[in-house]
């Protein structure tokens, strides 16, 4: 019985944590994509934001 229920309690988390994995994936490459067009648009300067990023 204790071993069908570490291997339940072992699944949820394993689904829990690719949900979450599954999610930061998708942020990630939303943001990418905001980043770009960002870019394209003129919004980013690389050298401003490298100054931000790099400030002290």
């Amino acid at each position: 019985m204790f071993g069908v229920v570490q291997f339940i309690r072992s699944l949820i988390i394993t689904a829990l944590l690719l949900g979450a994995c599954g999610t930061l994936l998708e942020a990630t490459g939303c943001m990418g994509k905001e980043a770009a067009k960002s870019y394209h648009h003129g919004g980013v300067s690389l050298l401003w934001l490298n100054k931000q990023l790099h400030k002290r």
